[in-house]
């Protein structure tokens, strides 16, 4: 038995270059929000990671890394 996707598949035309804007701290989780410019306009996109990706994303980015802590 076959099965159809209901959904049609994303065409690249859909696709959204974005740049990284900045890298905060949920104040109430405390978890890391990375969040993502759209180059074209002012729209952003706030992204919800772990401890181990932010600290990815600044090693690749070139910086020291994300602190868990207020006081770094």
């Amino acid at each position: 038995m076959t099965t159809t996707p209901t959904h049609p598949v994303t065409q690249a035309s859909d696709e959204v270059e974005m740049q990284i804007r900045g890298l905060m701290r949920d104040p109430v989780t405390n978890m890391p929000i990375i969040v993502l410019k759209d180059i074209g306009s002012d729209l952003v996109l706030p992204i919800w990671v772990g401890i181990f990706e932010a600290n990815a994303i600044c090693a690749g980015a070139g910086e020291d890394g994300y602190a868990a802590s207020d006081d770094a």
